[in-house]
């Protein structure tokens, strides 16, 4: 007698869990039709900002969608006197070896990674000015006949918000609309 109440027993166990299982699935069902057939559907668009700068006239110009930190390097080349296009790369000039370069530096801060960085966010289309570069050549270095030294800006810029976007980026720190590189 026992195994038959037992029986019983699990038979309405079984009962009570495959209605409860039915019932879950009834509201669950009904729930999502109701949310399907009485919401709109939702466009998710993003639209990014973009960052450019451009260098005309010793100037760096933030050309972008939002304010951005610049930094920039130098680089010291031979360049043809009779097409400008034209560069010398059999001879390159060695920073230290062939020529050493001073800056006076427009507001420009050095980093300890050899960068120029402008520590103040460039608002859209606003310029600043570049460093100015002064190059002296080594003694005992002569400009190929033909060619003369030529220096050439490399002007990145990374947008100044959110902060850790510059940080992550280039290290340093930024307060406000500060960076203080490393």
């Amino acid at each position: 007698m026992p195994s038959s109440k037992k029986r019983k027993l699990n038979k309405k166990t079984l009962i009570l869990m495959i209605s409860i299982v039915l019932l879950l699935c009834v509201s669950v069902g009904s729930t999502f039709a109701f949310l399907v057939t009485k919401t709109d559907v939702l466009q998710n668009v993003f639209s990014p900002s973009y960052v450019s700068v451009s260098v005309s006239d010793g100037k760096a110009t933030n050309t972008g969608e939002t304010k951005a930190f610049f930094r920039m390097t130098a680089v010291v080349t031979l360049q043809s006197n009779s097409n400008e296009n034209v560069y010398l790369g059999s001879q390159p000039l060695v920073e230290g070896v062939n020529y050493t370069l001073t800056y006076t530096e427009n507001g420009w801060v050095k980093g300890t990674d050899g960068y120029y960085y402008y520590p103040q966010a460039v608002q859209m289309n606003d310029s600043v000015n570049l460093p100015t570069a002064d190059i002296t050549l080594t003694s005992g270095y002569t400009v190929p006949s033909g060619y003369q030294v030529s220096v050439q800006y490399l002007v990145t810029a990374i947008q100044a918000s959110p902060s850790w976007a510059v940080e992550n980026a280039w290290g340093g720190e930024v307060s406000g609309d500060t960076y203080t590189p490393q």
